[in-house]
């Protein structure tokens, strides 16, 4: 379920609140960036394999560490719950360098409307799928 617009004041609500309800053994950053605008949002969605050319677009990216292995299990609901909240305002998508899960869903989420394309690409020249680390396009 994707909201159709978000303000960025729900989205700064959201982290204040989640901010109020992280487990104290859980030390974690949240980093807002505006990195979209001039000439790389000139370049069509479908000129490159990165696709997220929004103009005024904010990335979003948070983290969360732990000094005590055992600290683990009372921070990763948490992070699990803090990144279930936080997917209506994406709008599906996934930063490349933010890439923080696996599988043919975190690929799409990367790539947006230009995977299916990629997919075609790497059936042809990497059909073995020899590059598979990272953002991954299944060839298969």
């Amino acid at each position: 379920m994707q909201k159709p617009v978000a303000t960025l004041d729900e989205v700064i609500d959201l982290i204040v609140d989640r901010f109020a309800q992280r487990p104290p053994a859980c030390e974690t950053a949240f980093n807002f960036d505006h990195y979209m605008h001039g000439q790389v949002c000139r370049v069509p969605e479908n000129a490159t394999a990165f696709s997220l050319r929004k103009p005024g677009a904010v990335q979003l990216g948070f983290w969360t560490g732990w000094k005590s292995p055992t600290d683990a299990s009372r921070c990763m609901p948490w992070v699990n719950e803090t990144f279930r909240l936080l997917q209506p305002y994406t709008g599906g998508r996934i930063y490349a360098n933010y890439m923080t899960s696996s599988g043919p869903q975190a690929a799409k989420s990367v790539f947006g409307p230009n995977y299916e394309r990629l997919v075609q690409i790497k059936k042809r020249y990497d059909p073995a799928n020899f590059f598979h680390l990272n953002q991954n396009i299944d060839p298969g």
